[in-house]
């Protein structure tokens, strides 16, 4: 029975493919001197987000990914003036939908008119991001194979198998691309304007490590 060899080969693949999907990072912050005030002005600032956002034509609703209410110290690293002065409230919530710039002009002209100033980071993202690491991942695969082989030649092997296969997590390469605060002045809201903005392309690298096992079986002339 022919000894068996290992071989493990490192194989990295990135995909690149064009955005699909607006994905929304809506930020809010609120003021109150009670913790029902702050919970309260909070609910209703995300109420406003809401209606802003059904007015621009985005049918899904937004979804909280934070929503904390925090103490608000005056001097509150000097022990002798500390003061409790209120509350902060801050929410953090993401929406999703299909790449439309008109669609994404509407929802920064409505955001515009909600009177807490929420601030925006928008990042373009594909939605079916599966299909991208599958894709990344077999051709990772198929560039370890193509290593392996070339070791297995050097030493006179022939590659039998595959032993086993490690998948690194995904590396996304792509960051928001836009960002809003609005300002308080309402005429700079209101002459606010559609953002030009090309989105770039949406790349995911993945890397594998992966150990073939080999003979010194002849290989076929």
């Amino acid at each position: 029975m022919e000894a068996l060899t290992e071989i493990t080969v490192d194989g990295k693949a990135t995909i690149a493919a064009e955005p699909d999907t607006i994905s929304l990072l809506i930020g809010i912050n609120q003021r109150a001197g009670t913790y029902a005030d702050a919970v309260e002005k909070l609910n209703e600032a995300g109420r406003s987000v809401s209606v802003a956002l059904s007015n621009s034509g985005v049918a899904d609703k937004a979804k909280t990914r934070e929503f904390s209410i925090n103490e608000d110290w005056e001097h509150k690293f000097d022990s002798d003036k500390r003061k409790l002065i209120g509350y902060e409230g801050v929410q953090q919530l993401v929406v999703e939908f299909p790449l439309n710039m008109v669609t994404l002009g509407k929802v920064l002209q409505e955001m515009g008119e909600v009177e807490c100033r929420p601030s925006i980071n928008t990042y373009f993202k594909v939605l079916d991001q599966a299909a991208m690491y599958q894709t990344a991942r077999r051709e990772a695969l198929q560039a370890a194979a193509t290593t392996a082989s070339e070791i297995a030649e050097q030493l006179e092997l022939t590659v039998t198998g595959i032993k086993t296969v490690t998948h690194a997590m995904p590396r996304d390469e792509s960051k928001f691309s836009l960002h809003v605060a609005f300002e308080s002045n309402p005429l700079l809201q209101a002459s606010l304007s559609v953002p030009d903005v090309v989105p770039e392309e949406v790349s995911s690298t993945v890397s594998i490590s992966v150990v073939f096992q080999a003979t010194h079986i002849p290989r076929a002339a």
